[in-house]
């Protein structure tokens, strides 16, 4: 019975640990931009990236207490998702954490 608890606990580590793959959390420090105007947009994070200006499109930017304003600096944590964008001007993302610079 312990051999087959212990196999079955093995099997669970392994499968929730192999979904996490490729969830890399990174970090950034960039500015608000509304696109509410534009079909299918939102609020939107421009930073400078080797050079590039890069557009993020959070999923859960209502999740933080952080007042929207055109311009604003923010500070960033993120995960990339695979989840499709309707804005399509960047790669949709997952904030963990939003901060204002």
């Amino acid at each position: 019975m312990k051999k087959t608890i212990r196999l079955f606990t093995l099997v669970t580590i392994i499968l929730f640990s192999s979904c996490e793959k490729g969830n890399t959390l990174l970090k950034g420090t960039g500015t608000l931009k509304n696109l509410t105007g534009f079909d299918g947009c939102g609020w939107v994070i421009q930073f400078d990236q080797s050079g590039t200006t890069k557009t993020l499109e959070p999923t859960n930017l209502s999740d933080f207490n952080v007042i929207l304003d055109e311009g604003k600096k923010v500070d960033f944590f993120y995960y990339k998702t695979t989840s499709p964008s309707i804005c399509m001007v960047g790669d949709v993302i997952k904030l963990t954490s939003l901060t204002n610079n």
